[in-house]
């Protein structure tokens, strides 16, 4: 799924903007509970939040 990129100061909830089927693949995701070391690997690979196109009503690729 697609996620916005979450900041350790903000914690982002995209349930609100999908449907009732959707929310579950939405659910926010606390960084504090992450180990760093996890956070560290992952971090080139996270895709800012305004950089994130979300497409909620549109099929996208194969």
């Amino acid at each position: 799924s697609c996620r916005p990129h979450l900041y350790a100061h903000a914690h982002v909830d995209l349930s609100p903007m999908l449907g009732p089927m959707e929310g579950d693949l939405a659910a926010p995701i606390d960084l504090g509970s992450l180990h760093p070391e996890l956070l560290k690997e992952v971090q080139h690979v996270v895709i800012a939040r305004e950089d994130l196109l979300l497409h909620v009503n549109e099929i996208i690729g194969r």
